[in-house]
């Protein structure tokens, strides 16, 4: 008895199909595409997608106070504060310089603190609280705090939206494995269960 040349199944002659893959018999299998390289029958194709966006400065300044003035005098105000697309930096210190970084996604809420005194010369204090409520950050002595603190706030909530939206896009790689056919040739992706191309049953991993 003739056999399918598709699924090799056995078949009584005089059948127009096949009733296993269901080829219809006494025609020649589909040709099967043109193979890119293989190694050991397999294909392996990766898309890789980068979302990384560039971080800009927004705003620069430091304490603006009369203390903090008379050291700038001195050359001894060592405090100074930027805020960018994605965070705020705080440099402090002389000699033991310390630097602090705040990611804007993380920030609870703003707030501006101002005495009559403070009103009176244009500065504040910009008070930063993060969102697990246990840590606050203080600007201190900023020159306009309120154009500052809404500086901060559209900066946060383009930062969260950004977050969000590329949590995941940020960086996708997907890898397919595609081997060959055993009937046809032709390549499907490893976890098919039917040939795409010639209609065959199988299961690649038996």
């Amino acid at each position: 008895m003739p056999f399918c040349p598709m699924c090799g199944t056995e078949y009584q002659q005089g059948s127009v199909f096949c009733s296993k893959c269901g080829n219809k018999l006494g025609s020649p299998a589909p040709a099967a595409p043109s193979n890119p390289a293989t190694d050991g029958g397999a294909v392996i194709q990766k898309v890789s997608t980068n979302f990384d966006s560039e971080e800009t400065i927004l705003w620069t300044g430091k304490p603006s106070g009369i203390r903090s003035s008379i050291k700038d005098k001195a050359q001894i105000n060592a405090t100074s504060y930027t805020v960018t697309s994605q965070r705020i930096t705080i440099k402090s210190g002389l000699i033991g310089k310390k630097e602090e970084d705040i990611d804007l996604y993380r920030i609870k809420d703003i707030k501006v603190n101002q005495s009559l005194k403070d009103r009176a010369m244009g500065i504040g204090d910009i008070e930063i609280v993060l969102i697990d409520g246990t840590m606050k950050i203080m600007l201190e002595e900023v020159k306009d705090p309120n154009n500052v603190k809404e500086t901060v706030r559209k900066a946060m909530i383009a930062e969260k939206t950004a977050q969000r939206t590329t949590h995941v896009q940020k960086e996708v790689v997907k890898e397919v494995v595609k081997i060959p056919c055993k009937y046809c040739g032709g390549l499907i992706e490893s976890t098919s269960t039917k040939c795409p191309i010639c209609g065959a049953p199988l299961n690649p991993f038996k």
